[in-house]
């Protein structure tokens, strides 16, 4: 009996073991599947993040307040009626702000039913119509008002706001919304968010949106990998708004775009002189942010990689068998970029031709015997 209940223990524990091994199993499945569910959602909400940010600009304070000249304090003022065209178009405002979107969008047509197109506060009515589809990102049917609207009412004290809800399309769709097809959202948005952000740029220079829409462009070619216009829309955006908030900002990434655009000593070196000059400019301007972001270390980068430009162009003609030319070249390095690795390679080069190194190179490269192409567009 004893040992039988000393079996029946074990056999107990045992089971009780297994069964504590299994359900900490399940819990670690079930946390690991929570995990993935949690890097999922995160992965997802990434792209989306700029789109709800978007969203968030939508809300609008339903309060009316003014400014008391007697006493100089802000003061509530009472919301019109109802039933009046000021009135609903207070409550479509209202509704957006309690996110009642899809009610704001039937009251806000049935306002342009009821009081018709003749009536002065249209242009509001429109722009809450456009409002709601932004929020119920429905930006394909808000970018098409949008459009409509600006050609309609340029030059209006309403153009302000269709921009900024034109801008937040664009950024939407940069942020991955994706347009209908076949009522099925699936095309990238890309193309028209680059399109609304130049016409915003070019047709509408004075307002403050431009220039946003300057940097937002040049910042998605630069996040794309598409260095070249990246330093193009930055440059643009020094030349067409001089004394924009984003001047630093805009100096710098046009020098990182410049250096990036550079492909090595074999292509042409004019990325890397206008990344030159753009870092210079930067220090000049602002000299403590330069410090402290190290562009004296960059600056010094950009002189190694111009010094080996002309030392590979020397090197090319050597292995062209054109040692004249060679030797003109490796002559340039010693002289113009001293204390460079490309220098210290020049030097013993020109010593293996048998040419003094501190020999002052001629005016003129020696011609070749026969005509070579020179590595690079632009040479050395």
């Amino acid at each position: 009996m004893v040992l039988q209940r000393h079996v029946g223990d074990e056999c107990t524990r045992g089971r009780s073991a297994t069964g504590i091994r299994a359900r900490c199993s399940r819990i670690g499945v079930g946390l690991v599947a929570g995990v993935v569910s949690l890097l999922s959602l995160m992965h997802g909400a990434s792209g989306r993040a700029s789109v709800d940010l978007a969203l968030r600009e939508q809300e609008v304070r339903p309060r009316t307040v003014t400014r008391d000249p007697a006493t100089g304090r802000w003061v509530e003022v009472a919301p019109p009626a109802r039933d009046t065209p000021e009135g609903d178009l207070n409550h479509i405002r209202a509704l957006l702000a309690e996110r009642a979107y899809r009610k704001a969008l039937r009251e806000a047509r049935g306002w342009c039913r009821r009081y018709g197109e003749s009536h002065p506060e249209l242009p509001a009515a429109l722009l809450l119509e456009s409002q709601s589809l932004i929020a119920l990102r429905r930006f394909d049917e808000a970018h098409e008002k949008l459009t409509v609207f600006l050609n309609e009412y340029d030059g209006t004290r309403h153009v302000h706001e269709a921009l900024r809800q034109e801008f937040i399309v664009a950024e939407a769709y940069l942020g991955g919304a994706r347009r209908r097809f076949l009522w099925i959202r699936m095309l990238p948005g890309d193309d028209v968010a680059l399109q609304i952000l130049d016409n915003l740029s070019v047709d509408f220079p004075g307002d403050k949106h431009a220039e946003l829409a300057i940097k937002t462009k040049a910042d998605y070619f630069l996040r794309t990998g598409d260095n070249e216009l990246a330093e193009m829309e930055y440059v643009r955006l020094l030349n067409d708004h001089p004394h924009s908030r984003y001047h630093a900002y805009a100096l710098r990434r046009a020098a990182d775009s410049a250096q990036a655009s550079y492909n090595g000593p074999e292509y042409d070196e004019a990325p890397l002189i206008e990344a030159q000059n753009r870092f210079e400019e930067y220090a000049l301007h602002y000299p403590d942010q330069a410090a402290g972001e190290g562009v004296g270390g960059i600056l010094a980068r950009i002189r190694e990689d111009r010094a080996a430009k002309v030392l590979v162009t020397g090197r090319y003609y050597e292995r062209s068998r054109h040692p004249r030319t060679a030797v003109y070249y490796y002559q340039l390095v010693v002289r113009d970029w001293h204390g460079t690795g490309a220098e210290r390679d020049a030097r013993v080069r020109l010593a293996a031709l048998g040419v003094e190194p501190g020999s002052a190179p001629s005016t003129q490269p020696a011609p070749p015997e026969t005509p070579v192409d020179e590595p690079g567009s632009a040479g050395p």
